[in-house]
């Protein structure tokens, strides 16, 4: 199994550091200890040789702690099966290959799959599956870089694609990196990309070679780290020029660079994607906005104010597109997104917009399934609740009741049911989400409390049906069943 090393950054911030950062070991031990094992596997993470702390301090300025962290890494890495794991001479021939004579190439840190099928038939690999599973040992042991969002290429060199990502997403200006003399326009520009999440060509291309501007950015498009953008200055309500030397016309929105901002959603019918059983890896949320900013981009209409998405990096307000009667898509209203720190998405259709709710939940589910596929290796667990009286219900208990307005007829939903009138008092619109870290799918409470009558009041007859359905005992809980025709008996 791999080895997790903890790194903490900006060690330079940190004053008292022998006390502060005794304090950061204790809270951080206490928090994974109260992880599951399946989620966070705490025996695996290697120790700090320096003072046994479970983390490794980083000064992002004097890059102090760094090499103690490469040798720690080293080492580890030494330790693993794959290290002493006996392969054939023809795979070491061909990383070699890969790597050397790299002053004949005019691209040096990536071949294309039609110079590396050459180079493996020279070291004799002709066979098509020897060659895929070559790179993919290859790529498992970090030696070269092998995504199944950019199989045509292979990286030779792994770290010249870290930093040439860390070029454009990162945290300190190009001036404060080594006194770099840096010129008004291309200050502007980062300052942009810095202020709104909004990186310019022009920029761009003063970062990377102009030989490697091209892969660079289809590399972050395939990988969702950008998207296309064409909604003017994000979160700018005037949509003004705040730099005279910059180019607007050429946008792209980077998601991992938005600036946090407490959620402020409406409140509205909604759907929560839970992730808890394992957890919701660093970066997959900003992903999700990329993906849903990227199919927004490709129906822009000429009316961008009323389609304007609203970015922050734990949520969104963002628009929807409906094809209708064979027309030309049009900008329906919008739908928010919500990251909550328990690794939970929660998404939000106002009752208003309700028309436009089951089309919503479909495109997060394709391009959540998306992200899971092509790079998330498949990893990804989640299930799906429906917000309904307060509680949760499970995707399979929505559909068997036709839970409106994800499922069932759009003809039939008139507006929240008397129920759901009872919670939007409790919680007005406007206001913040409030806490979705319990959800669960035991908590209905009591069928009386459930239904808001008493118990004197309850009708035993109303259920008598469904305790002799033998095939929906078979796929129900028997008390989410009782609730469900409850429900219907009482909407009827």
């Amino acid at each position: 199994e791999s080895r997790i090393l903890i790194v903490a950054t900006n060690l330079d911030k940190v004053v008292n550091k022998e006390f502060t950062l005794r304090v950061i070991n204790r809270d951080l031990k206490k928090r994974l200890s109260s992880f599951p094992e399946s989620r966070f596997p705490i025996d695996m993470i290697v120790k700090n040789p320096a003072n046994y702390h479970i983390f490794f301090p980083v000064n992002n300025l004097t890059s102090d702690g760094i090499e103690r962290l490469r040798s720690t890494v080293d080492r580890e890495a030494r330790k693993q099966p794959y290290v002493t794991e006996k392969i054939t001479l023809r795979w070491a021939a061909l990383l070699d290959s890969l790597r050397l004579d790299r002053e004949r190439y005019r691209i040096p840190h990536r071949r294309d799959m039609n110079t590396v099928k050459a180079l493996a038939n020279r070291v004799g690999i002709t066979e098509p599956k020897e060659v895929e599973a070559a790179l993919r040992f290859l790529h498992q042991a970090g030696l070269i870089l092998h995504l199944p969002a950019l199989n045509d290429y292979v990286i030779c060199d792994p770290q010249w694609l870290v930093d040439s990502m860390y070029a454009v997403i990162r945290e300190n200006h190009l001036s404060d990196q080594g006194g770099m003399d840096v010129d008004k326009k291309i200050k502007e520009n980062e300052e942009l990309l810095f202020k709104t999440a909004l990186a310019t060509d022009e920029l761009m291309n003063s970062l990377w070679e102009e030989e490697e501007y091209g892969f660079l950015k289809e590399f972050l498009r395939r990988t969702f780290l950008l998207s296309p953008w064409s909604f003017g200055l994000i979160n700018n309500e005037n949509n003004d020029s705040i730099y005279e030397s910059v180019s607007y016309d050429e946008l792209y929105l980077i998601p991992s660079m938005l600036k946090d901002e407490s959620p402020r959603v409406p409140y509205g019918h909604r759907c929560l994607f839970d992730f808890s059983d394992k957890c919701l890896p660093d970066g997959t949320f900003q992903r999700l906005l990329c993906l849903c900013i990227s199919e927004a981009s490709g129906h822009r209409s000429a009316d961008l104010e009323k389609e304007k998405p609203a970015l922050h990096i734990s949520w969104g307000k963002i628009p929807i597109y409906v094809n209708e009667n064979d027309s030309e898509s049009k900008p329906q209203e919008v739908f928010y997104l919500v990251h909550n720190k328990g690794d939970k998405i929660l998404l939000v259709v106002e009752d208003r917009f309700r028309h436009v709710a089951k089309n919503c939940f479909e495109l997060i589910s394709e391009l959540i399934h998306q992200i899971n596929r092509e790079t998330m290796n498949g990893c990804l667990e989640w299930t799906v609740w429906f917000e309904r009286i307060s509680k949760y219900i499970s995707e399979t208990a929505a559909k068997f009741i036709k839970h409106s307005p994800w499922y069932g007829d759009l003809e039939n939903v008139n507006g929240p049911d008397k129920e759901t009138d009872v919670l939007t008092s409790e919680v007005p619109a406007g206001s913040d989400i409030e806490d979705i870290e319990n959800v669960r799918d035991e908590s209905f409470g009591s069928i009386s409390e459930y239904l808001g009558i008493s118990e004197e009041d309850y009708d035993e007859e109303m259920f008598s049906d469904m305790r002799s359905s033998t095939k929906v005992m078979e796929e129900f809980d028997l008390n989410e069943i009782l609730q469900i025709d409850l429900y219907r008996t009482r909407s009827r």
